[in-house]
Order: C-alpha cells, then sequence, then structure tokens
C-alpha cells in the first residue's frame, strides 16, 4: 500500500483576471477549419468577445448517437495534440473527445497578443463555451447528436481546470464557471496541483461534487513546484470518500515518461502503462454512464505490480 503524507502547500503567483462571460456559445458560432486525420477533424469556437478558440475533435469509427462527451484541457504551454495516447484511445472506444488550444500554449498563433495572467480565466471560458455548445438542444455535430454525458478531463494545469468544473472552488472567483454550465458526470484529473496558496486549497478541493479519477506517478515531482508526488494527490485526499478514486503508477513522472505532453522517443516504453490507464478510465467512465460510481473493493481490484487504484 503506498503512503501518502500530508499535502505540502505550495505557493503560486495570483492571477489578475477578468470575469467569465455567461453568455453561451450557440450552436452557429464554430467553423470547421480542416481534417485532421483519421476521425479527427480541427474546428474554431468564437467567444461572445470575438476571440477566436481552436479545437480539435476525435470522432470515434461508428455513430455513438446520442454521444458522451470528453472535454479534454491540456497542460500549460503544451497543445492538444501531444496527448493522441490518451485521446485517440478514448474515441476508439466511442467517446467524441474536444480539446481546446488554450491561449498559453506556445503554439497558440497569437500568444504573444494575450496577457498571460489572464489564461486561467479564458481556459475556463474555453471550457463553459464547449460544454454549452455540446449541451444545446438539437446540436449535432459530423451528424452525431449528444447526450447529456459529459466528462470533464485535462493534464497537469488543466487538470485544475476539469476539477473546477466538477465542483472544486478556486480561490479566485472569477475562476469559476457561471451559473447554468452543464456539471460533468465525473472529472478525469492527471496530474493536477496540490493545494497551492492563492490558487487552490484543501477546503477548496473539498467542495468537488461529482466523481473524480485523480491520476498521478511516483516520481510525478517538478522541482521547486511540486517536490512530492503526493501533492498531486490533494483533490483526492480533500474530497468525499464516496467521489473519490486514484491510479498510482510505479515510475511513472508528470508526462508519463514521455508518453505525452512533453513526448520523448522513451515515451514509446511507457506503452503498457498507457494502455492500463486508459483501460483503467474506461472502466471509470464506464461504470459512471451506467449511473454507478464503482465499488471500493471493484475498484482496488483493478490493481496489478505496475499501478495501484486506491479508493476510501
Amino acid at each position: 500500500m503506498l503512503i501518502r503524507p500530508s499535502i505540502l502547500a505550495l505557493t503560486f503567483a495570483v492571477m489578475s483576471c477578468a470575469s467569465v462571460t455567461e453568455q453561451p456559445a450557440t450552436a452557429e458560432s464554430y467553423e470547421t477549419l480542416s481534417e485532421a486525420g483519421s476521425n479527427e477533424k480541427d474546428f474554431s469556437l468564437t467567444s461572445p468577445d470575438r476571440r477566436d478558440i481552436s479545437v480539435r475533435a476525435f470522432l470515434p469509427e461508428t455513430d455513438c448517437s446520442p454521444c458522451s462527451l470528453i472535454i479534454f484541457s491540456h497542460g500549460a504551454n503544451a497543445t492538444y495534440d501531444r496527448y493522441d495516447v490518451l485521446l485517440k484511445d478514448w474515441a476508439e472506444k466511442g467517446y467524441v473527445v474536444v480539446a481546446p488550444l488554450h491561449i498559453d500554449s506556445e503554439l497558440h498563433p497569437k500568444r504573444d497578443t494575450f496577457d498571460q495572467d489572464d489564461s486561467r480565466v479564458f481556459r475556463v471560458e474555453d471550457y463553459q463555451l464547449l460544454s454549452d455548445m455540446f449541451a444545446a438542444d438539437g446540436f449535432t455535430f459530423e451528424n452525431l447528436t449528444f447526450s447529456d454525458v459529459q466528462i470533464a478531463a485535462g493534464h497537469s494545469y488543466g487538470a485544475l481546470i476539469a476539477l473546477i468544473a466538477g465542483g472544486v472552488v478556486p480561490e479566485n472567483p472569477d475562476w469559476t464557471l457561471p451559473e447554468g454550465t452543464l456539471k460533468p458526470k465525473a472529472v478525469l484529473g492527471i496530474s493536477p496541483p496540490g493545494a497551492m496558496d492563492g490558487l487552490i486549497s484543501l477546503e477548496g478541493y473539498s467542495e468537488l461534487d461529482v466523481p473524480a479519477l485523480i491520476v498521478t506517478g511516483t516520481t510525478d515531482i517538478l522541482p521547486g513546484f511540486i517536490d512530492e508526488w503526493q501533492a498531486h494527490l490533494a483533490a483526492y485526499d480533500a474530497a468525499d470518500p464516496a467521489l473519490a478514486y486514484g491510479l498510482v503508477f510505479d515510475g511513472m513522472d508528470h508526462n508519463f515518461n514521455g508518453a505525452y505532453c512533453r513526448i520523448a522517443p522513451e515515451g514509446a516504453t511507457a506503452q503498457p502503462a498507457v494502455d492500463e490507464l486508459n483501460s483503467s478510465i474506461e472502466t471509470f467512465i464506464s461504470a459512471i454512464k451506467a449511473g454507478r460510481a464503482p465499488t471500493d473493493s471493484d475498484w482496488r481490484a483493478l490493481s496489478s505490480s505496475d499501478m495501484e487504484a486506491i479508493a476510501k
């Protein structure tokens, strides 16, 4: 059994952000840009203040209507195309996955025109606009229809956005979703930040009100920022036991040893762990879609020699 010491409270600079607009996107507010690849499509979403949001959609091989939607938020400075080992797999399992390109991405074409202190408020808005658009009555995308099943997912910085969608309360109220945004059925948080002054507290994490799967690894540290991998379990530790699920991978770091986000050649050796992660995610989401979260005993039974499935 992995032992988790108390979570370190790490400091983080307070960002000065504008309020999230409460005007929803409409079904007419996106424009198809291109075919990004097999079963992938790039499109542009326009915010009420005319900000263009590039989005990549990953589509199932067959018609999933009414489809379940996964909204994925990438890590800081990263891009949506560095998570193919996750997002393509989820689409192959029958989900529509949409991933916006946030303004902090190092490949965002207008990154230099934005004040990066506003990145968090724009990330939350990106999530809200996608959620509202796909939840709109009668909305279709590529001839697919959608149910009310949405899953908020993200990695690192993006995992915090997913957790905010799931009810956690950041220290700045401007970083929350407006009332009326569809609540996700569950959250997938891969390596979310720990409790940090000016960002998110353990009390704020305790406000989570949907089931959440929190993922980390025993080498998941960011020196000088997150010095103990157990800090990534702050949301899990603070949550209501009935809502908390976790996966801890032996020897996996913040980018799954180069499998995603900061992709490296050695990432190929992490594929067995990636496969185990994706299989466990499918088990979790399938149970949520069926209207019942996994039992603690069933969840722990997923543990293997390289992964511990934890529940409270």
